[in-house]
């Protein structure tokens, strides 16, 4: 999917959110549920990129022990 078909998606996505919440399309209501759905949005990205670095520099700290063992194992 697009990154543009995937903004269209997440727009229907929070529409019909905020409609299910009772915020008239148009309101400031609407307007901040919108906004909401976005932050959630954002947030739930930085907490995946987040888990992602950790468990990147999870796997190199482990590639690191394996190799510092192995080096000793050889001495």
């Amino acid at each position: 999917m697009s990154p543009a078909q995937q903004t269209a998606v997440n727009a229907q996505e929070d529409q019909g959110a905020c409609s299910t919440m009772g915020a008239r399309y148009g309101s400031p209501a609407h307007t901040r549920c919108m906004m909401q759905q976005q932050e959630r949005r954002d947030q739930e990205h930085l907490l995946f990129l987040e888990q992602a670095r950790i468990n990147s520099e999870l796997a190199l700290n482990a590639q690191k022990m394996r190799e510092s063992r192995d080096r000793q194992d050889d001495d």
